[in-house]
Formats: C-alpha cells, sequence, structure tokens
C-alpha cells in the first residue's frame, strides 16, 4: 500500500490516509473493507463492476469480494479505511 500515506498533501487526521494514484485490494473472507471518502472522488472497480464516489459518501466491500482497485479521479482523494484485522 505504498500509494496512501498520511498527511500527503492533504493534512489527515488521525486514521485517515491520502490516496494520490491507485490502490490495488482485496478482501480474503476474514473482513470487510468500508471505505468513506472525506475529500477528493474515488472509483472503485471490482469483477462485479465498479462505483464512483463523491466525499461524504461510502463504499462497503463484502469479506468474499476478493480483488478490487481503488483509483482516485481527482489529484488526490482523503480516505478513511475500516476493517477488522485479518
Amino acid at each position: 500500500m505504498d500509494v496512501v500515506s498520511p498527511g500527503n498533501g492533504i493534512d489527515a487526521p488521525a486514521g485517515w490516509a491520502t490516496l494520490d494514484r491507485h490502490l490495488a485490494g482485496r478482501t480474503v473472507g476474514l473482513s470487510f473493507h468500508l471505505y468513506i471518502v472525506a475529500e477528493g472522488r474515488v472509483r472503485i472497480s471490482c469483477r462485479q463492476g465498479e462505483q464512483d464516489l463523491a466525499p461524504g459518501r461510502a463504499a462497503l466491500l463484502p469479506a468474499c469480494l476478493g480483488d478490487y482497485r481503488l483509483e482516485t479521479l481527482t489529484p488526490q482523494a482523503l480516505l478513511l479505511k475500516v476493517n477488522l484485522p485479518e
């Protein structure tokens, strides 16, 4: 997750991170992944389709989803990721 770093160009409160390009992720059946967008716009893509998220929107990715990709639609986005320890 080298493209996610706290406070990279956007002031990131504790627990939040900025995304400045893309991020490949995977749920492995042990936990959901919840992403909340505070600033910027993000596209989440997986084999079932894609969804664009604006500030104030959230996406809950189920534990059984598998591979997914996040990419910014703006130069940067401020996100909060919530999940159980895997």
